[in-house]
């Protein structure tokens, strides 16, 4: 299906990233044909077609970071680089017959529940429309940059630039670079502008706990062994799964496993950074002083390194404003600079508000969301029938693939839309979604997330919306059967 067609749908997808594509394959395979993947961008890939900065690669092992029934024997590296990913996806999208059922540039503005129909009505950014049955978002939550919250932005007069949208027209050969920011996309893009760049600044806040990066990469022999021995795949894919499981996933509990292992990873991390950094200084403010864990952990084997050559100062005073010339930091100095990045992350909620929903009772979703995002397993909302979120409020895993709950979450919506049907609607109950919610808080409390430290996982207020404080396979459980008890199927009139 191409063109935005007016013809009501059965179910409208909303974002062709790798969970939008993840819908569309189940869709399909529960023999729904009758639907539609609509993306705001001119591309599918998501966060990887958003995110082509230099040195771009996913912090999770190619082989756990791809769709369980379609395993990808090509990776070229354990830690694969985005574009490759991006490809990925493409290429699922095609083998999995979604090309024609996806219609790029097309931007949902609003979502309104009609009572009288059970249907909504899906407004498009050009003021078109369509009625859906069932809406299904899929929009994910790294692709909306955060610029940072320093005043007189616009004053700069030089070239400035996201990480997420990246500025591919700007030299960086023998220029003076800022980059702001010494997290999971900073760590990536120095060691890359350090190779080019004449002076290279690295401005940052708090300093975060990183591993060493294994940077092997797969050889033609191991990856016809992966393409001809399928089983060879299935088995490395569970080792790096029990791995994550295993080893991994009790760091982010508050008990005395979880501090057995953090003091373990403390001493490698220590380690590495000690390996790395000879200058006593400079290894004291890469040194941090809160609990391993709290913040995002990161992997990189280059960053330390880029710090050490001549042309790369760290600046840990704070930033007091932007400059025409650059930046002005606390000190009063000011640090003339030619270009600046700003790797200062994602609006994690921003796909919570960038579309208007108007629920049951002309309700909206971004009011009652305002203070506490929050679904019942992640999936459904009280008061909004028939809306699924893919990687929805706790849907995040902090030790494993996205895949990992975004498989169980489409799973769990297409069971639920098969439920529903072409004459039901299926909303949620307030007290069940409470109920869950209550207990979801009681359980991040005595996670290393809910800790000593300021980090994207929480909110202004200190709740944790971002993250699930089980195992993926307590999240898997979690959706492996819909309870009606806590439901409502109700017909259309």
């Amino acid at each position: 299906m191409t063109g935005r067609s007016t013809e009501p749908l059965h179910v409208l997808v909303i974002g062709a990233g790798l969970s939008g594509v993840c819908v569309g394959y189940h869709l399909r395979r529960a023999g729904i044909a009758d639907f539609r993947i609509v993306e705001a961008s001119d591309s599918v890939g998501g966060t990887w077609h958003h995110n082509t900065y230099p040195g771009v690669v996913c912090d999770v092992p190619s082989h756990l970071y791809c769709y369980s029934f379609r395993p990808n024997p090509d990776w070229s590296h354990v830690y694969s680089p985005g574009a490759e990913i991006r490809d990925y996806i493409e290429t699922c999208a095609d083998e999995f017959g979604l090309t024609d059922d996806i219609v790029l540039d097309c931007r949902v503005d609003q979502l309104v529940f009609d009572e009288s129909t059970g249907r909504w009505q899906v407004v498009f950014d050009d003021g078109t429309g369509i009625e859906a049955r069932h809406i299904v978002r899929a929009t994910g939550g790294l692709h909306v940059p955060r610029w940072p919250e320093i005043p007189d932005r616009k004053s700069y007069g030089g070239a400035m630039m996201h990480s997420a949208r990246w500025d591919h027209s700007v030299d960086f050969d023998g220029v003076r670079v800022g980059v702001i920011g010494s997290a999971a996309s900073a760590v990536q893009i120095v060691p890359k502008i350090a190779k080019r760049a004449a002076q290279l600044t690295v401005f940052q806040r708090t300093p975060s706990w990183i591993l060493p990066r294994d940077e092997s990469e797969f050889s033609e022999e191991q990856k016809r062994e992966f393409r001809e021995h399928p089983e060879t795949l299935t088995a490395l894919h569970e080792e790096l799964y029990g791995y994550r499981h295993e080893v991994l996933h009790p760091l982010f509990f508050m008990d005395d496993v979880g501090e057995a292992f953090r003091e373990v990873a403390v001493a490698m991390a220590l380690e590495h950074l000690e390996e790395s950094i000879a200058d006593p200084e400079l290894r004291s403010k890469l040194t941090p002083d809160y609990t391993f864990g709290c913040k995002r952990l990161l992997i990189s084997s280059d960053f330390y390194p880029a710090l050490t050559e001549d042309h790369v100062a760290l600046v840990t005073d704070p930033i007091e404003r932007f400059d025409p010339a650059g930046l002005v930091t606390a000190d009063a100095l000011l640090h003339e600079l030619d270009v600046i990045v700003c790797a200062t992350g994602f609006d994690l909620e921003a796909h919570t508000r960038g579309i208007e929903v108007i629920g049951r009772g002309g309700e909206s979703l971004g009011d009652r969301w305002i203070d506490r995002p929050e679904a019942y397993r992640q999936v459904t909302v009280p008061g909004f029938p028939n809306l699924f979120w893919v990687g929805g409020p706790n849907s995040g895993s902090g030790y494993l693939s996205m895949t990992s709950t975004m498989e169980p979450d489409t799973e769990y919506t297409v069971r639920a839309i098969e439920l529903a049907g072409k004459d039901h609607v299926l909303e949620v109950r307030s007290d069940a979604c409470d109920d869950y919610n209550r207990d979801l808080r009681a359980r991040l409390a005595e996670t290393v997330w809910a800790g000593d430290c300021k980090s994207w996982y929480k909110r202004p207020d200190g709740r944790i919306t971002t993250l699930y404080p089980g195992t993926a396979d307590e999240y898997a459980a979690d959706k492996a059967v819909i309870d009606l008890d806590h439901y409502l199927l109700t017909p259309i009139p």
